[in-house]
């Protein structure tokens, strides 16, 4: 039977048990698919959502937590 580094190696990766190595092209290649209006407006739609609901936890929640406490 042969070592455990007799096996092949894949050329995308630098060492064995290590992040393969990705070129900067592939990275632009594979994130042009969100480049739609449509992901755009989800981002900002969850974003604002979630503006709105801290606003709203800050108000009903950790201003009556600190007035009570301070009191």
């Amino acid at each position: 039977m042969g070592h455990e580094n007799d096996m092949p190696v894949d050329p995308r990766v630098h060492r064995i048990n290590t992040i393969p190595l990705i070129h900067p092209h592939m990275v632009t290649e594979r994130l042009s698919r969100f480049d739609h209006p449509a992901w755009i407006t989800a981002v900002s739609t969850l974003i604002a959502w979630g503006i709105i609901l801290a606003v709203v936890f800050v108000a009903l929640f950790a201003v009556p937590y600190l007035a009570v406490t301070l009191l």
